[in-house]
């Protein structure tokens, strides 16, 4: 099984950028509230420690998912299934895994046609089975790439028993070229909500 879904999404907002760490965050109040409501809840916040034409963000996502945490991590670290509902995904390769700390070297490729250059990057991704994803760029078109996702089972609906979870996401990011800042938003805007969205699909009806 490849790990396919903990990538793409930083290069979907690929002029994120630069916490020096890749701590987890916790949704607040309001945050949850939409959660609940079963929206995207996405942030970003310029960073200044760019030239303003390329300045970057730092991002933080969260969705709830009517599955359960295992499941989810299945969905979301499975090559075959991204390829299928990660929007602009047209590559994912196992290059190579740690046989002692069962860490994955991937390569992914993506095309946003016409209005951006595709992307190629390799990257590490370290696990904790069914609770988080971390990974950092090791190659490719992206200078700096690290983040995770934390996967936090919650109590199952009462009337139906279905598990649920709660996926949050956070990543700083900064590509080898420059980004039309336009570009981010659209990113931001459209294309991060809609992968999370398609994952949530995915993982509910699988």
């Amino acid at each position: 099984m490849s790990r396919a879904l903990a990538h793409c999404a930083a290069v979907m907002i690929v002029c994120a950028a630069a916490t020096s760490h890749a701590e987890a965050w916790l949704p607040s109040a309001e945050d949850r509230a939409a959660l609940e409501r079963r929206e995207v809840v996405v942030h970003s916040e310029e960073l200044p420690d760019q030239p303003a034409s390329e300045r970057g963000r730092e991002v933080r996502a969260a969705i709830r998912i009517r599955a359960s945490a295992e499941k989810v991590f299945s969905v979301m670290t499975d090559c075959s299934s991204a390829l299928q509902f990660v929007p602009h995904m047209k590559k994912c390769i196992l290059l190579a895994r740690d046989p002692v700390t069962g860490a994955d070297t991937i390569e992914h490729v993506m095309d946003y046609g016409w209005y951006a250059p595709a992307v190629q990057y390799v990257f590490r991704v370290d696990y904790v089975p069914n609770r988080a994803v971390v990974f950092k760029a090791v190659s490719g078109d992206l200078e700096r790439n690290e983040g995770r996702w934390e996967l936090t089972p919650l109590k199952a609906d009462p009337v139906t028993g279905v598990p649920e979870t709660l996926l949050t996401y956070r990543v700083s990011v900064v590509p080898r070229f420059r980004v039309p800042q336009s570009w981010v938003r659209m990113s931001l805007k459209r294309e991060l909500p809609r992968m999370l969205a398609a994952l949530r699909e995915f993982s509910e009806r699988s």
